[in-house]
């Protein structure tokens, strides 16, 4: 079994070290994903909260998150969590759109929240959301 752990930083990707197991949290609804591991810092490694992070097992993908928290030990090993994108929607807010469609609902809520949103599907007819 072959595992990939990618995190950017900019344009720079980095495939890091990893000590230990890499454990990868799923609920089946209303929670958002979390991916645990620790990375032996170098003088290569950067990243901060925030950069992307990508898990594959046999090149298969499985999580696609964001970095939530990380600490760093006097052993320089950099304990990580970071969470997919549903937590971002997990939040309160409200808000008020008056004659959007749905993608235009969508796109506004990705693009307030930096979201990667693949799927935007188009719909003729305009609705009130409240």
């Amino acid at each position: 079994m072959s595992q990939q752990l990618l995190i950017q930083n900019g344009n720079t990707v980095y495939e890091p070290v990893v000590q230990d197991e890499i454990t990868w949290t799923t609920e089946r609804k209303g929670a958002a994903g979390k991916l645990e591991f620790k990375v032996v810092k170098d003088d290569i490694i950067n990243f901060e909260e925030g950069n992307p992070v990508a898990f594959k097992v046999d090149n298969t993908n499985l999580f696609y998150g964001f970095v939530f928290r990380k600490k760093r030990d006097k052993e320089q090993i950099i304990t990580t969590t970071a969470y997919d994108q549903l937590r971002y929607l997990k939040n309160k807010d409200t808000r008020v759109y008056v004659n959007k469609r749905a993608d235009e609902v969508v796109r506004s809520i990705a693009s307030d929240f930096q979201l990667n949103c693949p799927y935007q599907p188009e719909f003729s007819q305009n609705f009130t959301v409240q």
